[in-house]
């Protein structure tokens, strides 16, 4: 679980860092919005600012199985690890039931990994000329 919470962490803090610092007004584009640096959200900042879709950069694969990760680490942080309504809204495909609870494998924690990574760079590479 911990590799999970601190690969969604990774990803806020570039993304965050990332659009502040190409984008002009950025303090004004986040006014009153929170903390809104998960996946789509960032994705639709850096859209609404002008730059590429994230989901058009990252194979749609992937960018489903991030996804699933980012939800996968909402259930463990906020519901100890139980299936949510939430959850299931997010990956529609998985097979588990409102209050059945997740288990998280090598193999997934080192597939979220990879994934971030290619989110990551994918991030960098918005702004890069």
């Amino acid at each position: 679980m911990d590799t999970l919470e601190n690969l969604v962490g990774v990803v806020e803090a570039l993304g965050s860092g990332v659009f502040r610092g190409a984008v002009t007004d950025a303090e004004q584009r986040l006014r009153g919005k929170g903390n809104i640096f998960q996946l789509n959200d960032t994705a639709d900042l850096f859209v609404a600012a002008g730059y590429t879709d994230l989901r058009t950069v990252i194979d749609g694969q992937r960018w489903q199985r991030l996804i699933e990760f980012w939800a996968t680490r909402h259930v463990f942080t906020h519901n100890d690890g139980l299936v949510d309504d939430k959850f299931l809204n997010k990956v529609p495909s998985s097979t588990t039931r409102v209050g059945q609870r997740l288990t998280i494998t090598e193999e997934h924690c080192r597939q979220a990994i990879t994934d971030t990574d290619a989110l990551c760079r994918a991030l960098g590479a918005l702004i890069t000329p």
